[in-house]
């Protein structure tokens, strides 16, 4: 009787052997398929990327107010001189409402070479601003979406690998 009972605790025991080597193949195959070492890659690198866009976010957000500075200054100046401006018939006020000043700021500004140029770095600023902040949503979405894929490939390898996770993780990276 104690032979049988050897046989079968033989028998178990390689078939337990059998199921966690599959268990284990089966993860290892899951790693590869997932890409975990490029997800790993990313999950650590990202993060650098995203601070060094969120620098230049900041220092393009700074030129854009300070190109915007430049254009209200030259507006100033233009709205200083038109409400200055007299007319020489009765050396009263030539612009005598805000509509008119207003109207005469408008035609002054885009006849101001001052102006135009201001105008043109702003809008400069503000694309290169823009293009900067599409990267870092674009950078950030990027980390959420390796870290939801990191999510899933351990539930994955939970599942196969179980206990045996060093052994995978060691084949794998």
């Amino acid at each position: 009787m104690s032979v049988k009972f050897s046989t079968t605790e033989k028998l178990t025991t390689e078939l337990l052997e059998a199921i966690k080597q599959a268990n284990i193949e089966a993860a290892k195959s899951i790693a590869q398929t997932n890409g975990l070492p490029r997800i790993k890659e990313q999950l650590t690198s990202l993060p650098g990327y995203i601070r060094e866009q969120k620098y230049k976010v900041a220092e393009l957000t700074q030129v854009a107010k300070d190109k915007k500075v430049e254009l209200m200054q030259e507006e100033a100046i233009l709205a200083s001189m038109i409400a200055g401006e007299l007319d020489p018939k009765t050396g009263k006020a030539a612009f005598s409402n805000q509509a008119a000043r207003d109207a005469e700021l408008i035609i002054r500004k885009k006849n101001s070479p001052q102006c135009m140029e201001a105008e043109k770095e702003l809008q400069e600023a503000e694309t290169e601003l823009n293009n900067a902040q599409f990267k870092l949503e674009e950078l950030q979405d990027s980390f959420r979406s390796y870290r939801l894929l990191a999510r899933i490939a351990c539930t994955e390898l939970a599942i196969f690998g179980g206990e045996n996770l060093e052994e995978v993780n060691d084949d794998v990276y």
